[in-house]
């Protein structure tokens, strides 16, 4: 079977919405050459291969419900962030943790 890629979705998504386990992430970047961390572009045609890992009790529970899993962090969503947050930190050197007392 093959599918067109929604945005922001990740391999991880794909496997969950077609399969209904994560572990089908390995089998779907095999089939179609990529890495599981690669990033997917909307639009982009993946095959779907036929797999021992499929989870009918979650697929029918995302399907039901008409979830469609769109969760990847994309370079363009970090960089519209305006606080990037508290940057790095080195503990006991810029960060002091607070001790705390047994009860």
């Amino acid at each position: 079977m093959k599918i067109t890629v929604r945005n922001n979705q990740s391999l991880l998504d794909i496997a969950i919405q077609y399969k209904g386990t994560v572990e089908a992430a390995f089998a779907i970047a095999l089939a179609n050459n990529i890495s599981l961390t690669d990033d997917l572009m909307t639009g982009q045609e993946l095959i779907i291969p036929h797999t021992k890992f499929y989870n009918k009790l979650i697929l029918d529970n995302y399907q039901g419900k008409g979830f469609l899993p769109a969760t990847a962090v994309t370079d363009d969503f970090v960089n519209k962030i305006d606080d990037p947050g508290i940057g790095e930190m080195i503990i006991n050197v810029n960060f002091m943790p607070k001790a705390f007392k047994n009860s």
